[in-house]
C-alpha cells in the first residue's frame, strides 16, 4: 500500500513539474513584441504629416541622414499616393500634364505617368518637413541606429491646396478654364484622403 502510495505521489509530482515547465516554455508564436520608438509612435499619431524613418551606420551623422532619407521616402510614397487617389476619384486625367520634359519624365503608360507626376509633386511639397524627434542608440557591435521623426510644416490643407496647385502650373489656360471645378474637388480629394490616414 505504502509502495502504491508513493508511486502515486510521484506520479502526480512528475505531472505537476511537467506542466509548469511547458507553460514557461510557451512563447508568443509570432514572436516578441517589439516596442516602438518615441519618433515612430509621435509619427503615427498623425501619419497625414508625420513620418518615422531608420537610419543604421558606423558614422553617426550617415545613420541619421539615412534615417532623414527612409522618412521622406515613407512621407513622399504617401502624398504620391493620395494624389493619385485623389486624381481617379475628382477626375483629373494628370497624365495629361506628366509628359513635362522639364521634369525629367518619359512618356509611358498613362498608369505610370500619372505615378510619376504625383511623385515629382510629393517630393516638391515634403521639402517643406522638419525633423521633430530624434532616437539614437549604439549598439554592441558599433553600429549607430537612429531613428526620427518628420513632420510637415503645416496643416493638412496647406498640403492639398499646394498638390493642387502644382497640378495647375503645368496646365495650360485654356486647360485650367476647362477643369477648374473638377481640380477644386482634387484639392478636396486629397484633404480627405491624408485626414483618413490620420483616422488609421
Amino acid at each position: 500500500m505504502k509502495k502504491i502510495t508513493f508511486f502515486v505521489f510521484v506520479l502526480v509530482a512528475m505531472l505537476l513539474v511537467s506542466c509548469g515547465s511547458s507553460k514557461s516554455g510557451t512563447s508568443n508564436p509570432y514572436g516578441k513584441e517589439m516596442v516602438l520608438t518615441e519618433s515612430e509612435a509621435y509619427a503615427l499619431q498623425k501619419p497625414g504629416k508625420r513620418a518615422a524613418g531608420k537610419g543604421e551606420s558606423y558614422d553617426e551623422s550617415a545613420a541619421r541622414q539615412l534615417a532623414e532619407l527612409d522618412a521622406r521616402a515613407t512621407f513622399s510614397n504617401a502624398l504620391a499616393s493620395a494624389i493619385v487617389s485623389a486624381a481617379k476619384k475628382s477626375n483629373v486625367d494628370i497624365t495629361q500634364y506628366a509628359g513635362s520634359t522639364t521634369d525629367g519624365m518619359t512618356a509611358t503608360d498613362g498608369g505610370g505617368q500619372a505615378n510619376t507626376m504625383a511623385k515629382s509633386i510629393s517630393t516638391n511639397i515634403i521639402k517643406n518637413t522638419n525633423i521633430v524627434k530624434v532616437n539614437k542608440f549604439f549598439g554592441n557591435n558599433r553600429v549607430y541606429t537612429i531613428f526620427v521623426c518628420l513632420e510637415y510644416i503645416g496643416e493638412i490643407e496647406d498640403m492639398a491646396k499646394e498638390a493642387a496647385q502644382q497640378v495647375k502650373q503645368r496646365v495650360s489656360d485654356e486647360d485650367r478654364a476647362k477643369i477648374q471645378y473638377e481640380l477644386e474637388k482634387f484639392e478636396k480629394e486629397i484633404k480627405n484622403d491624408l485626414i483618413n490616414n490620420m483616422r488609421k
